[in-house]
This record gives structure tokens, C-alpha cells and sequence, in this order.
């Protein structure tokens, strides 16, 4: 004999009748079928009410949303977005909440589902970071000025058909844009104004960290251009990430997407056109933007002018007294025991300092900068120069 299989909705029915029937008392009824009186009277209720669709399981969600967000508020937070394309739920809603007081924003999670069922917001795979090797050298920035960041973003053509390339000049701490101009070729002598015009206006910082490509690094000693030589003389630190690493210079390489998505995609009629843009979303990042790395504070709420100004002469490059000193000439050779050993053009003109670590074993500075070593036992081949050595 096979078991009798019955739903839920089969065994409410026939303790519907049961307890109908008046056969079995209410609390029999309960008791044979293994509900509780509660349950009983609340399954007749139901039948009286709706017959026998009253025994299906109803939803149980609230018929009103009493967290339901408004129309005026999601409506607020569209046109937001609209305004500023680029904005998550986090920054939206710091903000709303900063214009806005005596409103009553809902939470962040609501603000990104509200924007994920309007199309403003689409999935993204989460991608592992790894951190690179060299990253823990880095100079951490602990207020406005310590570190500055410098880099090119990518070039793109404008509608006139020339190449622009944007410059940037960031304070890291802050996260304010010191400085974003479109230049027509990525070269020294193009960009030196740009960092001329930035220190005049905000003085100096104690740290430059750069990418390895030029104008601000080069493959010599020391990886010396000769805009970081100037960075030296002016008493800045040059700083280099890792080879191959620009994740190493995140925030930065962060600001370039947004600056991307906002002003070269596309780029604008010609190079004044292009620097309005430009100008544009600098405004916007530094004084209306919160940034969620910083508390969800303004980079103008905190970046503060240097107490460094900019000089209007150069220092003179000094060495301790038990140094060799030796000046560079034009083709970036010194001279040194009767022979001419050659370190770098960038140091054309200026001092090199030599320091003897080992018996005829001297390393060659530029200020604070270990450049090489000179071996004074190591006879070049024929038909070859001598060279500072790499460390």
C-alpha cells in the first residue's frame, strides 16, 4: 500500500471542514491536524473570507513600503548624477547630505540601487590587487606639500587634428589638482613653465614622484632628466615608482580615468577649447567633489599653500669637506686622475662629489643622490671610455 501524498493546502482544507463540521471541538480539530488554536481560527478566517484561495500561502511582503524612498528624493538624486556623470552612490550622497540637512537621504546602499534601476550603474568585475615590488619605499605623505605626483595622461587627438597631451601636477595628500594643461608634445622644455607657474602659485614640496618615462626621468645614473636635476637644485626630491608599475602611482592614475571619461572622450575643437575643459573639471574635483579617500572631504577643504616659496636664484650643490668635488662639462664627463669618465649630460655644467668607500673605490653623488662608483683598478677595453658604474 502506497503512502497518501497531500499539500498543504489539501491538509488546510480538510481542517476546515473538520472544525466546520462541528463533529470535532475547535481544540480536537487543532490538536488532530497539529496546528495551534492561533493558526486554526486564523485558516477559517481566511476560507470565510476568500473560500479556498484563502488557504494559499500569501506574500508576505508589507502591502506599503513604510522605507519607501520618495519620488522627490530619487528624482533629486537622478538629477544629481546627471550633473556630475562620473559620481558614485558614496559621493552623491555626502554630498545631498552636506547641501541639504534637514533632508532625509537614504542610505548609500538605496542611493546605488536607485541609480543601478535607473542604468546609471553597471557591474563591474572585481579584479585582485597585488602590490608592487619597491611600493614600500615610497614616501608617505602626512599633510599638503610633502608629496607632490606628476604625470602625462595618454594623448589624443582634438578636432582640429592635433595631438594634446595633459600634463598633471597633484597634491597626494589632498588630492587637489595643482596643475592640468594641454601641451603639444610631452618634452622638458614645454613642461618646465607648467612646474615654473605651479611653484610660483603654490610654492614648494619636498617630494616629486614621477613614472621612469622623460621628461622626468632618463636611463642615466640616478635615472637623471634634466628637469629633475633642476627639481634637485631647487631643494625638491625626485621620486620614481617602480618600472612598469603606474598602479604604484594610484591616485593619480584614478584622477587621469575620471579626467579621461570627462574632457577627451570626446576631445574638443582645438587647444583653447581643450584647456577650458581642462580648467572645467579642475574646479569640480578640487572644490566639489568629495572624495571618499580623504572622508569624503573636498581636496580645497584641505590642501594648504607651501611655506617654501620659490626662489628666485638657484642653490649651489655643497658637498662635506672630505669629498672629492669635480665639475661636469658640456658632454657630461669629469675629470679624475688623469682620465675623463663620463656620468650624465643632465649634469652638464654642474658638481659631482666623489667619497672613497673602499681602497680606490669612490661613490659619486649629485647632492644627496648616489649616482655610481668609480673603481680606479678597472682599465677600460680599447677604444672605450670610462663610466660611473652602477651600484
Amino acid at each position: 500500500m502506497s503512502w497518501k501524498e497531500t499539500s498543504p493546502v489539501q491538509e488546510r482544507e480538510a481542517f476546515v471542514k473538520a472544525a466546520l463540521s462541528q463533529s470535532l471541538s475547535m481544540t480536537a480539530a487543532c490538536r488532530k491536524f497539529g496546528v495551534s488554536r492561533k493558526t486554526g481560527y486564523k485558516w477559517l478566517d481566511r476560507y470565510d473570507e476568500m473560500g479556498r484561495q484563502g488557504l494559499v500561502d500569501q506574500s508576505r511582503a508589507p502591502h506599503q513600503q513604510g522605507r519607501e524612498t520618495s519620488e522627490e528624493v530619487v528624482d533629486r538624486i537622478l538629477e544629481f548624477r546627471r550633473r556630475h556623470r562620473s559620481w558614485g552612490p558614496k559621493k552623491i550622497g555626502a554630498c545631498l547630505e552636506e547641501e541639504e540637512t534637514e533632508t532625509a537621504w537614504p542610505a548609500v546602499s538605496t542611493i546605488g540601487l536607485i541609480l543601478k534601476r535607473h542604468g546609471f550603474i553597471k557591474g563591474r568585475r572585481h579584479r585582485p590587487r597585488k602590490l608592487a615590488p619597491g611600493s614600500e619605499t615610497w614616501t608617505v605623505a602626512r599633510g599638503p606639500n610633502e608629496v607632490w605626483t606628476t604625470d602625462f595622461k595618454g594623448k589624443f587627438r582634438m578636432g582640429d587634428g592635433q595631438y594634446c597631451h595633459p600634463l598633471t601636477l597633484v597634491d597626494d595628500f589632498s588630492r587637489y589638482i595643482l596643475k592640468c594643461r594641454g601641451l603639444q608634445r610631452a618634452t622638458r622644455d614645454l613642461s618646465r613653465p607648467v612646474f615654473e607657474a605651479a611653484f610660483r602659485d603654490y610654492g614648494l614640496p619636498k617630494v616629486i614622484r614621477s613614472d621612469n618615462g622623460k621628461p622626468f626621468a632618463d636611463i642615466g645614473p640616478g635615472r637623471l632628466s634634466r628637469l629633475s636635476v633642476w627639481w634637485i637644485k631647487l631643494g625638491i626630491w625626485p621620486e620614481q615608482i617602480a618600472v612598469g608599475h603606474p598602479e604604484q602611482n594610484g591616485r593619480h592614475e584614478r584622477m587621469h580615468r575620471e579626467l579621461k571619461r570627462e574632457t577627451a572622450r570626446p576631445g574638443s575643437s582645438n587647444g583653447r577649447a581643450q584647456q577650458r575643459r581642462f580648467d572645467g573639471f579642475c574646479e569640480e574635483y578640487n572644490r566639489e567633489r568629495p572624495h571618499e579617500g580623504i572622508g569624503f572631504k573636498k581636496p580645497a577643504d584641505l590642501y594648504r599653500r607651501s611655506l617654501r616659496p620659490y626662489p628666485s636664484k638657484l642653490r649651489e650643490i655643497e658637498y662635506p669637506g672630505h669629498y672629492e668635488v669635480r665639475k661636469v662639462s658640456s658632454p657630461g664627463w669629469f675629470s679624475w686622475k688623469g682620465d675623463w669618465i663620463y656620468v650624465s649630460a643632465c649634469l652638464s655644467g654642474e658638481y659631482v662629489g666623489l667619497r672613497e668607500i673602499a681602497d680606490g673605490i669612490w661613490r659619486v653623488y649629485f647632492d644627496a643622490l648616489e649616482l655610481g662608483v668609480v673603481d680606479e683598478s678597472l682599465k677600460p677595453r680599447p677604444g672605450h671610455l670610462r663610466k660611473v658604474l652602477p651600484m
